[in-house]
């Protein structure tokens, strides 16, 4: 089964210690959903929702920090409305939550990498990862310091034939802004991907992180099958 993208629920912002995310619509048993949340200042969470685990956290030091998440939806998630990350202090702050559909229960996230330099650019660029299986959905997440939006998603080697767009938004929160982005892709190939790189619409200081999600089934390059575990502890079979 192919990876295919559900929707994203997003956060329009506040200068608050929670950043509160509206849940993707359609959300269903199974769906692995990565959260993304963006912070003014050097800040981790202090809580997630039940059952998320951090995939990585990138800062520029006191200017920004973006964090990433990511669960299997079980039933509470598919009743739930909204979900609550706790900082430890009050701060500017967006976020948005995607949800993916055909992914692996078990290991869904197979490769991950990110950037968030001290100094004002308008290309947002991720250090390169390196899929152990096929056919894994690549995402470029961004964020930025200026009301940007962000176009001309690209790989290094072996480039996705095409690029889309979960999200991609900006907010002023008490004069002080903030944008975010997620552009995805399928890529084939189990080889390091190079750089990941955005375009965004002012110079601004950003991050960017690169993330690939695994497929159902698709065995390990150089190994056996995907396992059915995950999928059981899913509630997908």
């Amino acid at each position: 089964m192919a990876i295919a993208f559900r929707s994203a629920g997003v956060s329009p912002g506040a200068q608050t210690t929670t950043c509160v995310i509206v849940k993707p619509v359609g959300l269903t048993l199974g769906d692995l959903m990565i959260a993304h949340c963006f912070v003014r200042g050097e800040y981790t969470l202090s809580s997630a929702p039940t059952g998320f685990t951090e995939i990585r956290t990138d800062t520029q030091g006191v200017v920004a920090s973006s964090l990433l998440y990511w669960k299997i939806a079980v039933q509470a998630d598919v009743d739930a409305t909204d979900f609550t990350f706790t900082f430890g202090a009050a701060e500017y702050q967006i976020g948005a939550i995607a949800a993916f559909t055909g992914v692996d229960g078990s290991s869904p996230i197979n490769a991950n990498n990110g950037d968030a330099p001290l100094g004002q650019t308008d290309t947002p660029t991720s250090p390169e990862i390196t899929p152990t299986v096929a056919n894994c959905m690549i995402c470029l997440f961004c964020c930025g310091t200026k009301l940007s939006t962000y176009s001309g998603y690209a790989i290094v080697t072996s480039d996705p034939a095409s690029w889309a767009e979960a999200y991609d938004f900006s907010e002023t929160i008490v004069a002080v802004e903030e944008s975010m982005a997620m552009g995805y892709g399928t890529r084939p190939e189990t080889s390091a991907t190079g750089n990941g790189t955005a375009t965004s619409s002012f110079l601004q200081y950003w991050t960017a992180q690169l993330v690939a999600i695994a497929p159902v089934g698709e065995p390990v390059a150089g190994g056996g099958g995907a396992p059915l575990i995950g999928l059981i502890n899913a509630g997908v079979i």
